[in-house]
């Protein structure tokens, strides 16, 4: 059984880490680099083609400014079933 909660820390600690290194890199503090890490969002590396924390179990409906748009929606973050499948495109 993956140990997702483990995989969470390890790479919030492994944004941590960046983050004081660039910081150290700029001369700046650590707390004036902004990040969108939500260390609370689900574990994915899909991209790797490792495990992936993800329930695509909701759903929602969103005006794009022309047209309905309908998507699944993982239940314990938010996360788009749209956003999830861009990003592990590339």
């Amino acid at each position: 059984m993956t140990n997702f909660a483990l995989l969470r820390k390890q790479r919030n600690d492994s944004v941590i880490a960046e983050t004081k290194k660039l910081a150290d890199q700029l001369g700046v503090s650590a707390d004036s680099i902004v990040t969108n890490l939500d260390p609370e969002s689900c574990y994915c590396d899909c991209a790797n083609g490792g495990p992936c924390e993800h329930v695509f179990d909701g759903e929602t409906e969103y005006d794009d400014g022309g047209c309905m748009v309908w998507t699944r929606v993982c239940s314990k973050c938010g996360c788009t079933a749209v956003s999830h499948d861009m990003h592990n495109m590339w």
